[in-house]
């Protein structure tokens, strides 16, 4: 009989043991659970700058590309302009007025280049910068990522063997 009563006891222990650890797991899994959808909220969130990020990105080079073109174009009004310059210094005296009309059109022309394409330089100075930042700014967030996944992995596998835990074939 005292056998009996000692092996109720110690069912009841072992009851009130196994009951406790259960309310832990679960506990814990509530827990996870939370920090989960935390983290889950933080990396789309972070995606979204990514993102928002490369459209930005995409856009400065868009702008490079088009200041590009507008340098190349710049630079074909100065070649024809140096040709007609060239080709009134050929012909004769009387054409001379018309010489000097291209020259100061020459002259306008080479300013303007040379304002597009210190233009061009400082755009391009500062898009270098931006993209410098962007890029640092991708690689800090790629990182936090691969973080947050993997704190993520573990807290899912963490979860993971508490159910198996938790279950009665578990162990």
């Amino acid at each position: 009989m005292r056998a009996q009563r000692l092996s109720e006891t110690n069912l009841q222990e072992k009851l009130a043991a196994g009951t406790a650890r259960l309310e832990t797991a679960k506990q814990l899994l509530a827990e996870a659970r939370a920090g989960i959808h935390e983290e889950d909220a933080t990396i789309r969130e972070f995606e979204q700058r990514v993102f928002e990020n490369s459209l930005v990105q995409r856009s400065l080079e868009a702008q490079i590309a088009d200041l590009e073109k507008d340098v190349s174009s710049a630079r074909a009004v100065l070649v024809e302009a140096e040709a007609a310059r060239t080709a009134g210094m050929v012909q004769s005296v009387t054409l001379k007025k018309s010489v000097k009309d291209k020259e100061v059109a020459l002259h306008c022309a080479e300013h303007k280049i040379a304002t597009l394409e210190a233009k061009f330089e400082e755009h391009t100075k500062a898009t270098l910068a931006d993209r410098t930042l962007f890029e640092e700014e991708i690689a800090k967030l790629m990182e936090y990522l691969e973080a947050e996944t993997a704190a993520r992995l573990i807290a899912e596998g963490a979860l993971q063997a508490a159910r198996q835990r938790a279950t009665p074939g578990g162990r």
